[in-house]
């Protein structure tokens, strides 16, 4: 019977738990998301960066949100050297695509 009994010393706290499961969902793409937000001015100019903001970055894809639709057809002729710059910053090839959208930011 004392087989079957729970100890207080097995359980965890749910923090731990949450802490362990956070750090597996936010991988390095979050820290690249990061680093992406951070040189924007320098991937973009300053410009383009007053007008524009990475939002959300998910399989491969950033999406930008910008401050109006003539910035998006701007911003669509630029797309793959903005791609290139990104991917230059974070030394490896992660930014796929960016999907321009009007947002506030």
């Amino acid at each position: 019977m004392a087989e079957g009994k729970i100890k207080r010393s097995d359980f965890e706290h749910i923090g731990n738990i949450l802490q362990v499961l956070l750090k597996g969902l936010r991988h390095e793409s979050f820290e690249d998301f990061k680093k992406i937000n951070k040189f924007w001015p320098d991937i973009v100019g300053e410009m383009i960066a007053q007008n524009s903001k990475p939002i959300a970055f998910k399989e491969y894809t950033l999406l930008v949100y910008v401050s109006s639709s003539p910035w998006i057809q701007n911003l669509q002729f630029h797309k793959w050297l903005i791609i290139e710059k990104i991917n230059e910053v974070l030394e490896k090839e992660l930014v796929r695509d960016i999907k321009f959208k009007v947002g506030q930011f």
